[in-house]
């Protein structure tokens, strides 16, 4: 969701962008599986706190509103930093937005550009399914901001630790639901 408010969705382009990659790393007898829009863990939080701030200090004046939101922002980076469960291994670095993609072979993590058009912009990481050791399933969207967020550990012992917002949490449910069936890793949970 951009500072806009505007969803990253995910487009007939964005799946030839996805085939143009496999054309090039010879993964053509892939086949795309499910694409999605994703934000780093608290993303989704820290922008709906940030235009809440807005529309507050639109109420109050602008300078008002720079303070308000910018503060709030700052508090909730502090508590979204705090939650986060790092004893699964450090970050696996991913954008803000991201894109995911994922084929019967790998699943392919690109940063999702913005203005003009939210497209796939750069390459972030091309993890073959061998390399994914675990998943944290996402739950059903919670609390106000109602994100639904999820980890996949590789075996570098990196976490990619993302989030779907609301409404693309039915098709991000759906690419983990594939994905833990075709790399077959434990989920947290399981002894």
């Amino acid at each position: 969701m951009s500072r806009d408010g505007a969803e990253p969705t995910v487009k007939p382009s964005h799946e030839a962008h996805v085939r143009k990659h496999l054309a090039l790393t010879r993964g053509e007898d892939e086949r795309v599986l499910a694409v999605v829009g994703a934000y780093r863990a608290g993303k989704v939080q820290q922008i709906m706190t940030r235009t809440a701030g807005d529309i507050l200090g639109g109420a109050t004046g602008n300078l008002g509103g720079l303070i308000t939101s910018a503060s709030m922002a700052k508090t909730l980076n502090e508590q979204r930093d705090a939650a986060l469960d790092r004893t699964a291994g450090p970050d696996l670095p991913v954008a803000e937005r991201n894109f995911l993609a994922l084929t019967t072979g790998r699943l392919i993590v690109y940063k999702l550009g913005g203005f003009p058009t939210a497209r796939p912009t750069k390459l972030l990481h091309d993890i073959p399914l061998a390399r994914i050791e675990w998943i944290r399933k996402p739950g059903p969207p919670t609390g106000l901001i109602k994100a639904s967020r999820f980890d996949i550990g590789v075996d570098s012992g990196e976490v990619a630790r993302l989030e779907f917002p609301r409404a693309m949490a039915g098709q991000g449910v759906e690419l983990i639901r594939k994905l833990i069936g075709l790399a077959a890793p434990p989920q947290e949970g399981d002894s």
